[in-house]
């Protein structure tokens, strides 16, 4: 029996360092942990590799390869499948699934890195950090490297130079490192990490009994402290500061050869073992938790901790009832080889395939239209503006004029100033006032004298005497409009008018398509928000129409009025927003005075 118990307790220090990571309990170097796991892999395979020599003066690579299939795939083809269906219900269909499939699809056939570096981008980016399958990238690079790395040594044995080999392989791989040739995810800048392991287990049959063993397991386990709390996101990897974890495995690999100290005795209890273990299955089963959790429960405080303690329960059944059980299979007949690899991938590629391949469609949770079309398309059924000058200075939205009027005619009653939150208005209003013509016309600025077209606008409204009520509005807080007097020209230019101003419908941090759509399937659409901040200013000379109270409580806003979405963006209204903040208006004693005679009955 050739198994190290000291190994399995360093295995666990490394899981636990990229578990804490992932679950953000303060380790920001936590994802070294794969860096020791690519050392002691290194240590472990070229020790079996040479026992293997020693006994039969040659490599069975068939053997190996049969090793390396039963120890990963069952076990990652179970995470993935469940990962796969899991993403189905919990993530977008529109790209986050999508990607999923491509990462899946790459973990089974071993060039995930190459998928994840493609399709989500870097380690740390944001993107990849949603991506439930970005951990099977150290599996790949594993992989990769082991494709050629038996052969090497068996060359290196024949001619008794396999140090040498290894040696070179690991002095080119740290070269390109420093050079930063290839990125987090390529193999050829991480193939050093295992030479190392390598190269400890070369040297190992010459190491003695030694006070040294000691000493280098204290440094190797203070490095490895020391790698997980100095080390972040922010560090670059693979660099000159990844000798730091794999220097400190390396260490502590060497240590615990033929000797024992404090450090080996400790990592050799029974706890540390244990977790040992079972660290392949619990790094496959914590990340996909992590991140399917944050999908569905993104506001709960430390869901990411929940999630990465509620994984080891899959991560054991996982252990006792796929990975061991596989492993430890016995297989001879290539057919019956054959059936396992088929059982083993055929599930998880399927459906892989799928997600990679479909056309995304997210679900719908409520009608209403979103975007400008359809809003503009109400615009333009009504007449422009009149006179021409106002046409000529108007904005446009593609072909439609955003000066416009619900009645032919030079005669106006109702004038609707300001920027596209008064714009609107336009539509509510020229609906629930079919007594009257109602015009409007904006800028894209804060309405004040400042503006010249505004100040046109303004000029033009005032010279009209059948034009008594005017209503001047704006996204206030956008337009950083925070004091009276700065409305106040504007006030007196409109002198013999009466002006109402409103509070401004409230604004979302989120767009209207969260609320038309759900994100997936188990994820609710997002409709509701915080009342945003900043109070409506009082001029003199206006009054100010409530209209917050047709979206909003005293704590909460929301984008819908008896399931119907009523915003058309994240705070533009829709049409059908226009007639329910008119509604709200005419409710307004002062403002339903002032159009008394012009309006429908209340609805």
């Amino acid at each position: 029996m050739h198994r190290r118990a000291d190994i399995q307790g360093l295995r666990a220090l490394a899981v636990l360092a990229v578990v804490a990571f992932h679950a953000g309990l303060g380790l920001p170097g936590g994802f070294t942990g794969v860096d020791c796991f690519f050392v002691i892999s290194g240590f472990v395979i070229t020790n079996m590799l040479r026992r293997e020599w020693q006994a039969h003066g040659r490599i069975s690579f068939g053997a190996f390869y049969l090793r390396r299939f039963k120890r990963l795939a069952p076990a990652l083809s179970a995470m993935v499948a469940f990962t796969l269906l899991a993403s189905a219900l919990a993530l977008s269909p529109l790209g986050p699934q999508e990607d999923v499939g491509k990462t899946a699809l790459g973990a089974l056939l071993f060039v995930a890195n190459w998928v994840i570096a493609a399709t989500t981008g870097g380690y740390f980016d944001r993107p990849a950090g949603a991506n439930p399958l970005l951990h099977t990238w150290s599996l790949s690079v594993e992989e990769q490297f082991y494709f050629l790395f038996p052969a090497l040594l068996a060359l290196g044995w024949r001619h008794r130079r396999a140090g040498l080999v290894v040696a070179t392989v690991t002095v080119l791989s740290f070269g390109g490192a420093l050079l930063s040739l290839g990125g987090f995810y390529n193999p050829l800048t991480r193939a050093w990490e295992f030479g190392v392991g390598a190269l400890v287990a070369l040297a190992a049959p010459s190491v003695r009994r030694t006070s040294f063993a000691t000493i280098a397991s204290l440094a190797g386990i203070e490095m490895l402290l020391l790698s997980v709390i100095v080390l972040n996101e922010g560090t670059p990897f693979p660099s000159a500061w990844t000798l730091l974890p794999v220097g400190a495995t390396a260490l502590l690999l060497f240590g615990g050869t033929n000797t024992a100290n404090p450090v080996t005795r400790l990592l050799s209890t029974t706890p540390f073992v244990r977790v040992g273990d079972w660290s392949y299955s619990i790094y496959l089963w914590h990340w996909p938790l992590i991140v399917l959790s944050v999908a569905l429960w993104p506001s709960t405080p430390h869901v990411r901790l929940y999630a990465a303690l509620v994984s080891f329960v899959p991560a054991l059944l996982s252990f006792h009832f796929v990975e061991q059980p596989l492993r430890t299979m016995r297989i001879q007949p290539a057919r019956r080889l054959a059936l396992l690899a088929a059982a083993v991938l055929a599930f998880p590629l399927l459906v892989g395939s799928a997600l990679a391949s479909r056309p995304g469609t997210l679900p719908l949770a409520h009608h209403g239209e979103i975007g400008e079309n359809g809003f503009y398309a109400a615009v333009a059924r009504y007449p422009t503006c009149e006179p021409a000058d106002l046409r000529a200075h108007a904005l446009r939205f593609g072909s439609t004029v955003r000066c416009a009027q619900s009645k032919p005619g030079s005669k106006i009653d109702v004038a609707v100033i300001g920027d596209s939150h008064a714009e609107q208005l336009f539509v509510g209003l020229a609906q629930d006032l079919p007594e009257a013509n109602v015009m409007y016309d904006i800028v894209d600025d804060a309405p004040t004298l400042h503006n010249a077209d505004f100040a046109r606008i303004v000029r033009d409204v005032a010279a009209r005497s059948s034009i008594h009520t005017v209503i001047l509005n704006a996204f206030w807080w956008r337009r950083d409009i925070t004091r009276a007097s700065q409305l106040e020209p504007v006030l007196r230019a409109l002198h013999g008018k009466q002006v109402f101003l409103t509070d401004d419908v409230p604004w979302f941090t989120f767009d209207a398509s969260e609320c038309k759509y759900r994100k997936s399937v188990l994820q609710p659409a997002t409709c509701s928000g915080p009342v945003p901040g900043g109070r409506p200013i009082r001029p003199a000379g206006a009054h100010v129409v409530p209209t917050w109270r047709a979206f909003c409580t005293q704590t909460t806003c929301s984008m819908l009025k008896h399931g119907k979405l009523l915003y058309r963006d994240w705070n533009h209204l829709n049409v059908d927003g226009s007639r329910v903040v008119v509604g709200q208006m005419l409710r307004d004693p002062l403002f339903a005075r002032a159009t008394a005679g012009l309006r429908r009955p209340l609805r």
